[in-house]
């Protein structure tokens, strides 16, 4: 049992370092948009995927 929760904590712990990663990366990139240091080119974006079809109609 005790096994099972040293596992658990380990596993937790190790998302917990993933998620701060994750959020200091995020807070670069929009700093960099948000600056002006990265521009984004929207005509170069991808058209958003129409997923109206893959709804059912009926509930």
């Amino acid at each position: 049992m005790l096994a099972v929760l040293d596992t658990a904590v380990a596993e937790i712990a190790t998302l917990e370092r993933y998620l701060a990663a994750l959020k200091k990366q995020k807070r670069g990139l929009m700093q960099k948009l948000l600056t002006g240091e990265w521009r984004v080119n929207p005509s170069k974006r991808k058209p958003a995927r129409d997923n109206s079809a893959h709804r059912s109609a009926t509930f």
